[in-house]
């Protein structure tokens, strides 16, 4: 047995040293076949003239990285509970009376209401219901007011009390006929009480001012999601300006251990399993480069084709947008629906008119007496108009709004014009009369 350090016999080194020399024959045999079948890219070229940066299209301003600074970030909103727990804290109250209002408290639900019973919960925490009526009454005085009611009557009743309205007609209204008032039922209701019908419509306008909602004005612990445009369209002069935002999108780089490998042009330095490993993974992330780029694309050509199409909406308003489907504008960019439907879909669009998802632009039509077309949302839109100019004391009714589109030449259904003043939230005639 060799002793560690010494020399291999001659004829055992003679055989290893031939090995050797197959072995690196065989490798550099595969780094020229390798080569040779390498066209898809050339990196080492590409590294050369980009550095290891892989996407400038995608590069953030150095002023925009303002926008992600830590101390930019907005600190966590105050949640109901946590609001309601810390007025439950001020008050000077007993280790089983604090409990009690904990419990409470963690069973209102996201608009202010308690929705399980009192007797539940006290059979819950096994004590007299009266103690949990007793706690619950005191929360019912918190902030926001109404918060802790059960039903929507106490919690207008409570916020009635608490703004020292103590017309009795009000709590009359609210503990008998807020039904009757939600459906515009003033002469009913006035029959009812035996007031005159204006001065129902008084108490009602006094009613709307309280909130049904209490706890909806505070954080439900979820953040709040702002809608970011994926496409910004601005007005320079008589022209528009296309722009897609790429703000949000990542800032894409090479990893430099792979960058180094591939730029390093001494064959044996690495193995060549080494760098067939790292070209195939950096393909595969240009082909990701490659498809956002084209994803990219395919917005700014549908954008742009909406621009064309909708040039009137651009420079008029909503008035003049015209019926038109994906199909006519897959046609003018030479895609496949699909492909179109797919670009858009839950995308916005910023408009010198506002801030509309890409589906608002794609909308049925109707044929007008001068042969024309016009879209659902322009003739939403007229709806609007025709209502600022009616008399509250004899609003239009929906056969009525009919024969006033009809003259301004809309074909449309009276069934149609009631679906459209509903989408809008719009109430009927007789719920939008004034006495």
């Amino acid at each position: 047995m060799e002793k560690e350090g010494s020399t291999l016999p001659e004829p055992a080194e003679s055989l290893f040293a031939g090995i050797r020399e197959l072995e690196e024959k065989d490798r550099e045999l595969d780094f020229q076949k390798r080569e040779r079948e390498r066209k898809e890219f050339d990196w080492q070229e590409y590294l050369r003239e980009n550095g290891d940066d892989a996407s400038a299209s995608y590069y953030l301003p150095p002023e925009e990285r303002e926008d992600f600074r830590w101390e930019n970030m907005l600190p966590g909103e105050t949640s109901l509970q946590d609001y309601l727990l810390f007025q439950l804290g001020c008050l000077q109250l007993d280790a089983r009376e604090q409990e009690i209002g904990e419990y409470l408290i963690g069973n209102l639900d996201s608009h202010g209401y308690l929705r399980a019973s009192t007797e539940q919960i006290a059979q819950d925490l096994k004590i007299e219901p009266k103690l949990v009526e007793k706690i619950l009454q005191l929360i019912q005085g918190f902030e926001p007011s109404g918060v802790g009611a059960r039903n929507l009557q106490e919690c207008l009743l409570i916020q009635l009390q608490q703004k020292n309205l103590s017309d009795p007609a009000l709590f009359k209204i609210v503990q008998h006929h807020l039904e009757e008032l939600a459906q515009g039922k003033y002469g009913k209701v006035a029959a009812a009480l035996k007031l005159p019908v204006g001065r129902v419509q008084e108490l009602a306008d006094l009613l709307k001012e309280l909130n049904p909602k209490p706890g909806s004005t505070y954080s439900s612990g979820d953040r709040i999601r702002y809608i970011v445009p994926d496409v910004i369209i601005e007005r320079v002069a008589d022209d528009f300006v296309i722009l897609v935002n790429d703000s949000l999108v990542p800032h894409l780089t090479i990893n430099k251990t792979y960058s180094t490998i591939l730029k390093n042009k001494d064959h044996y330095a690495y193995d060549q399993a080494t760098r067939i490993f790292v070209e195939n993974k950096m393909n595969q992330a240009l082909w990701l480069i490659r498809s956002i780029e084209q994803r990219r694309m395919t917005i700014y050509r549908v954008t742009e084709a909406l621009l064309q199409k909708q040039l009137a909406f651009f420079r008029q308003g909503i008035m003049y947008l015209r019926p038109l489907t994906i199909k006519e504008v897959a046609d003018a960019i030479g895609m496949h629906e699909s492909t179109v439907s797919r670009a858009v879909s839950h995308k916005y669009v910023q408009t010198p008119h506002g801030l509309f998802e890409f589906k608002f632009f794609f909308s049925t039509g109707f044929h007008t007496t001068r042969g024309e077309s016009t879209s659902a949302e322009s003739i939403k839109q007229l709806i609007v108009e025709l209502l600022k100019n009616e008399s509250p004391a004899k609003p239009y009714s929906d056969q009525k709004l009919t024969e006033l589109l009809r003259e301004k030449g809309v074909l449309i259904a009276r069934r149609t014009v009631s679906k459209y003043r509903e989408e809008l939230g719009i109430l009927s005639a007789s719920q939008r009369r004034r006495y």
